[in-house]
C-alpha cells in the first residue's frame, strides 16, 4: 500500500531568528514522504535569506512569497500548494519531535474513520528548553472544544486529511486570533477527530507575550467563531463561559508568563 504523503505548512512573518531551528526539526523527521511548504507572508527581516539558504541545501522545500496578509492568508496559500494526503501546520518559532509526523501519519493511515488526529505538546521557553508537558484529551462534542477552561485540543498538534482541509477552505482571513479553536471546530465538523497520547509538538512561549489588547482581540474573534458554530441558547452559554475564562486567564497572566 502506498505510503501517505504529509504536507507541512509553515506560515512565516518576521521569524528569522527561530526559523532555522524550526526548519531543521522538520527536515530531520523520521517519516519518509513529506513536503515542507514555507509561506513567507511579507516578512521585512532576514526571513527570505534564511529560506533561500535552506532551500539551496534541501531542494524538496517549497517556498512561496506573498504580500503580508496575515497568518490565515498564508495558510490558505499553503493549502492550495499542498500535494500531501495529510496536512499539519507548524509555526515558525516552534519545532517538532523527530517522530512527530510518523506517529500521526501512521495513526491516520491505520484509522480510515479518522478525519484528523491530535496529541500532546512540550512547552519550551524562549531558549528552546522544555519546562512542562501540556496534555490534550479526547473530545466527543463541539461544545467540549470551547466550553472548558483548558482547551482539550492543542491546535498545532492537529494532523488533518487533505480532503477535510479542501472542504473547509478557504479559511476566514479576517480572523487574527483564536485560529486554533477556529480550525479545531471546522475540522471537527468534517468527521471524527482522535486523540493520540504522545508528544508531537514543541510549543515556544515568551515572557510577556500576552496583553490586554491581544486578549480582547482573541475574545472578539472567538465570539464570532462561536456565533458561526452554535445556535441559541447554546451560543449564549458558550460565550458567557469564554468571557469568564478570558478574564481568569488575563488575571493569571498578569502574575506569570508561563502557560
Amino acid at each position: 500500500m502506498k505510503t501517505p504523503r504529509v504536507s507541512v505548512i509553515v506560515p512565516i512573518y518576521n521569524m528569522a531568528a527561530t526559523l532555522p531551528e524550526t526548519l531543521q526539526s522538520l527536515l530531520a523527521q523520521s517519516w519518509s514522504d513529506f513536503e515542507v511548504i514555507v509561506i513567507n507572508d511579507g516578512s521585512t527581516d532576514t526571513t527570505e535569506s534564511v529560506i533561500k539558504n535552506t532551500a539551496a541545501m534541501h531542494p524538496s522545500l517549497i517556498a512561496h512569497d506573498q504580500p503580508h496578509g496575515g497568518k490565515v492568508s498564508a495558510l490558505n496559500r499553503g493549502i492550495a500548494l499542498s500535494s500531501g494526503d495529510f496536512i499539519t501546520i507548524v509555526d515558525a518559532d516552534d519545532t517538532l519531535p523527530e517522530n512527530s509526523l510518523r506517529d500521526r501519519a501512521e495513526f491516520l493511515h491505520a484509522t480510515p474513520d479518522a478525519m484528523a488526529v491530535y496529541g500532546n505538546a512540550d512547552y519550551i521557553n524562549k531558549e528552546g528548553k522544555p519546562y512542562r508537558t501540556r496534555s490534550s484529551y479526547p473530545v466527543f462534542r463541539k461544545n467540549d472544544i470551547v466550553c472548558n477552561f483548558r482547551a482539550p485540543i492543542i491546535g498545532p498538534t492537529l494532523m488533518v486529511r487533505k480532503v477535510c482541509m479542501n472542504r473547509i477552505a478557504p479559511l476566514d482571513e479576517t480572523l487574527l486570533r483564536s485560529i486554533d479553536k477556529y480550525l479545531a471546530l471546522e475540522i471537527f465538523s468534517c468527521g471524527q477527530v482522535f486523540f493520540l497520547d504522545k508528544v508531537v509538538y514543541n510549543y515556544r512561549t515568551y515572557p510577556g507575550q500576552s496583553s490586554c489588547a491581544k486578549r480582547f482581540r482573541q475574545w472578539y474573534d472567538l465570539s464570532r467563531i462561536i456565533n458561526r458554530h452554535f445556535d441559541n441558547p447554546t451560543q449564549s452559554r458558550v460565550l458567557i463561559k469564554q468571557t469568564v475564562f478570558h478574564l481568569m486567564k488575563a488575571f493569571y497572566e498578569s502574575f506569570t508568563w508561563q502557560k
